[in-house]
């Protein structure tokens, strides 16, 4: 329903979706997918049963990336009748995906000043990557700490303030998937940051 990150298939690994929906009054619903959010629509499957949940294997023609996807699932009997996701989400292709996307570069980590501030998050993008090792370092990465050494890939996490200030911090996300392999991805803070600054 909006900011999913899906993979395709590929002969050797199977990613399977479920695309789940509430009707009443519906026999069979037609499952459609857009990669230019709604522009056009590729046929998920024609007809299949209306109980609330189908099980997608994403083929290999979606042969490029999109973060502008949605699915539309519509009455068979009354094509008129139907809805789409409240927001587009991302579908790439068989390669995995990681990116850091905060901080990566020139921002001000400060611990909360009062108790009902927020905490300050890390976050990231992946796709087809579902355990990471979170690091971080206080020397623009010459070492790093171990802040997390399997943590799920949700594409956030809060920062603590256990260590010295910085202004040369980075953090870096690793895979640690089981199928990560010999050589698995990794991203880092493209540029240090501050960390535990207060201002």
């Amino acid at each position: 329903n909006g900011g999913e990150e899906w993979v395709t298939s590929d002969p050797s690994n199977r990613y399977s979706y479920e695309i789940k929906w509430t009707s009443s009054d519906v026999e069979n619903v037609k499952i459609e997918y857009s990669l230019n959010g709604g522009a056009t629509w590729a046929i998920v499957v024609a007809s299949t049963p209306s109980n609330g949940i189908y099980n997608w294997d994403i083929p290999e023609q979606v042969a490029f990336r999109s973060s502008n996807a949605l699915i539309r699932i519509s009455d068979v009997d009354k094509e008129s009748f139907y809805d789409i996701s409240d927001a587009v989400f991302a579908i790439h292709p068989q390669d995995k995906l990681l990116e850091v996307l905060y901080p990566n570069g020139g921002e001000i980590i400060s611990p909360p000043k009062a108790i009902t501030d927020p905490i300050p998050s890390m976050t990231w993008h992946s796709a087809g990557i579902y355990q990471v090792r979170i690091e971080l370092s206080l020397d623009n990465g010459v070492t790093w700490l171990e802040l997390e050494s399997s943590y799920q890939s949700t594409g956030l996490y809060p920062f603590t303030f256990m260590y010295l200030p910085s202004m040369n911090a980075r953090i870096r996300i690793t895979d640690v998937s089981t199928d990560a392999g010999p050589v698995p991805m990794t991203d880092m803070s493209d540029n240090v940051f501050g960390y535990n600054v207060v201002e």
